[in-house]
């Protein structure tokens, strides 16, 4: 059925829905964000604007170890990476976790103004509004969370649907951790942890 011309959604809303709705995914079956969740105008106007392969965009600010800022087409966006979770280091609601501010401020170092491309699983958007993507800085081959994870400073972390990464990710863990390398050198109690 055809909505009359004065009852067709506002070019904003369609975008949304395209984004959540998983119109603009890559190829698999589209995934919505998680429950409850929705994709802000910043972060759906970004993923339009990053759908493309290859596309690019600029890291403007750092927020922790795995998250950050990215301005493409004239719109910013938060962005979660893709199978690595770094400890705490800025959570309003927990407590800064040991090596946080260490592997906070790797990823300052490698990827702060730079620009970078991002690859997207699955699903794209969280509960939050952050997109979630693979970040690789030009000029890399690796993205920043294989490069966190093999310096040991996040752990692997995959949640369905998305997953793509994760047996390069763990053999990288396992590595890291079988080595000492960062967190599970430096904190106690990461070796006793589980994935």
């Amino acid at each position: 059925m055809r909505l009359p011309a004065a009852a067709a959604p506002p070019l904003p809303a369609l975008l949304l829905a395209a984004t959540v709705g998983g119109w603009l995914a890559a190829p698999g079956p589209p995934r919505a964000a998680a429950p409850g969740g929705s994709a802000s105008g910043g972060s759906a106007a970004a993923l339009a604007a990053l759908a493309r392969p290859g596309a690019r965009a600029r890291v403007t600010a750092v927020l922790d170890g795995d998250t950050v800022r990215v301005r493409a087409a004239g719109t910013e966006a938060t962005v979660r990476y893709l199978g690595a979770d770094a400890p705490e280091s800025v959570h309003p609601r927990e407590p800064v976790g040991c090596f946080g501010p260490a592997a906070a401020r790797r990823n300052r170092a490698w990827v702060l103004g730079r620009v970078v491309v991002l690859r997207f699983d699955r699903e794209r958007v969280d509960r939050y509004g952050r997109l979630l993507a693979a970040v690789r800085p030009v000029g890399w081959r690796r993205t920043t969370s294989e490069r966190l994870v093999a310096e040991g400073a996040a752990r692997t972390l995959v949640i369905a649907p998305n997953g793509a990464d994760a047996p390069r990710l763990r053999a990288l863990e396992d590595r890291a951790r079988a080595a000492r390398r960062g967190l599970w050198g430096a904190c106690p109690d990461a070796l006793r942890s589980r994935r």
